[in-house]
């Protein structure tokens, strides 16, 4: 299984949040401390997700974002970019950057035909990204429930082939650890057909989540708690 470690961009500043609740986050404020780490550690992916661009609907952090792909790629990490990316021109930009796959997230949730057509033209530089709350996707900062993950799952499934990042946002960022029961859901449903998970990573899972043949589980708390 594949250890992905997230970093979270919010006004040109790292962050991260507990359940997507602003209210509730802490910051790097000094990049090159997280740099430092980045050096000493070995891992294969990483993901820069530009949470402010999420937020209003474009990207806003790329020249930060930028640094860091141009910081990865030398270290020969693959660098995956999500957040505030809702058009071509939006995708095009980050791949001449160096990113290795685009996430994509509300605008392929609400805009079927749109994913067709990224989805033919870019292949396997997409990923899905999922945000799930009691088996419902959650838009707008978690807030809207738009439908159930089975639903959209049978929407896709037929046509789409590429990776799905499944959150838990009950567990993102809480410490609190995994829910099994969450995980075996996602499952059950697409088989473990190319899903990375994320939310509530801790070790002593590790043996479960291999053992349930996990592809990848993305982390950014946990991990960040040894900077």
């Amino acid at each position: 299984m594949i250890l992905i470690p997230a970093l979270d961009f919010y006004k040109k500043k790292i962050l991260r949040l507990k359940n997507g609740n602003f209210k509730k986050k802490f910051l790097f404020k000094n990049f090159k401390k997280v740099k430092k780490f980045f050096i000493k550690k070995s891992f294969k992916y990483v993901n820069l997700i530009d949470l402010e661009g999420a937020k209003k609907g474009k990207i806003k952090n790329f020249k930060i974002i930028g640094k860091f792909i141009k910081f990865f790629n030398k270290k020969k990490t693959k660098v995956n970019v999500g957040g505030g990316i809702r058009n071509t021109k939006s995708i095009n930009f980050y791949l001449k950057k160096g990113a290795n796959k685009i996430i994509l997230s509300t605008k392929v949730i609400k805009n079927i035909l749109f994913l067709k057509k990224i989805n033919k033209k870019y292949g396997k530089k997409i990923i899905i990204s999922l945000d799930i709350k009691k088996k419902y996707i959650m838009l707008e900062g978690w807030k809207k429930k738009y439908c159930s993950f089975k639903k959209y799952y049978k929407k896709i499934k037929n046509f789409y082939n590429g990776y799905i990042i499944v959150t838990n946002i009950n567990s993102d960022g809480s410490n609190k650890g995994i829910n099994k029961g969450f995980i075996n859901y996602i499952i059950k449903i697409t088989k473990n057909r190319k899903i990375i998970f994320s939310g509530g990573y801790k070790k002593k899972y590790f043996n479960f989540l291999l053992k349930k043949k996990i592809y990848a589980y993305i982390s950014g708390r946990y991990i960040y708690k040894k900077i």
